[in-house]
């Protein structure tokens, strides 16, 4: 099994550097990181015995979810231009993070669209 921890502090960071795109404050990120068997997962290339590596992004109480392969992060060697393939998955899951945050703020500040009375 592969030492993912350089891996894992790899897409953190770059998932934090992408933020700026999508207006989050990269301080108001947490990760959490948790092991998969299963065979197929999405937006993760996978070798054959391959485990996958699932990160939780939260922005507050929402979170949006990353899979990457253990020999996509496993593996220091030109893993920066691995993250680079995968900017665009990385950016889909930061702007639903955001939407999610907008969607929050607006019901805690009450239904804007209220009705004028008859």
């Amino acid at each position: 099994m592969a030492d993912c921890s350089v891996g894992k502090e790899s897409v953190e960071t770059c998932v934090k550097a992408l933020t700026e795109y999508v207006c989050i404050n990269p301080g108001q990120l947490r990760f959490t990181w948790e092991e998969s068997d299963e065979t197929a997962v999405a937006g993760a290339e996978r070798r054959p015995g391959d485990r996958v590596e699932i990160v939780r992004v939260f922005l507050g109480r929402n979170w949006s979810t990353l899979y990457f392969a253990e020999s996509e992060i496993g593996n220091p060697d030109r893993l920066s231009e691995r993250l680079a393939k995968r900017k665009g998955d990385i950016l889909e899951a930061l702007k639903r993070l955001k939407i999610l945050e907008s969607l929050d703020r607006w019901e805690a500040g009450g239904d804007v669209f209220r009705r004028k009375p008859a």
